[in-house]
């Protein structure tokens, strides 16, 4: 049986983490005020006045900016990536190659469809995306999860 590998979107393939940052600088104008990215829990890093505020600047109001604009971690991360998927794969006998899948938790909204754009901007070859609604459902779609998400790590199963 294949290994199925998650490769989470944000913060290994996808920049968000900086580009959350740069969005927050610019459309809230605290240029001077912004934190240092330390946690995946935004409210956390970022003076939001409440919950729904930071709902609606990271799922509403500007979507598209957080999550299609972004830049890959990398600039040839995408080169690389398709390179494993297609070469370095080939060399693999056929029933041991893993399944390969983006992952990326807690998308909703306008995220999902901005997450698509971003995707198809790097001009990745990966099959398959899952955006789960609870995170813990990661495990049950993957043997080995590549992240940056603490949670996450400390999340896997027995």
């Amino acid at each position: 049986m294949a290994i199925r590998i998650a490769i989470d979107i944000n913060d290994v393939v996808r920049d968000y983490s900086r580009q959350f940052s740069e969005c927050y600088k610019k459309y809230t104008g605290n240029w001077n005020d912004t934190p240092d990215v330390t946690s995946f829990d935004y409210m956390e890093c970022f003076d939001f006045a409440d919950n729904d505020e930071y709902v609606n600047f990271r799922y509403v109001d500007y979507a598209f900016d957080l999550s299609a604009k972004a830049e890959a971690m990398d600039k040839m991360l995408p080169y690389k990536l398709n390179d494993w998927l297609q070469n370095t794969l080939r060399d693999v006998d056929e029933d041991k190659i893993p399944e390969v899948m983006f992952v990326s938790a807690l998308e909703s909204g306008l995220t999902i469809q901005a997450t698509y754009f971003f995707l198809s901007k790097i001009q990745t070859r990966v099959r398959e995306v899952y955006f789960p609604i609870d995170s813990s459902t990661i495990w049950d779609r993957c043997d080995l999860l590549i992240t940056a998400n603490p949670k996450f790590i400390n999340s896997v199963p027995d």
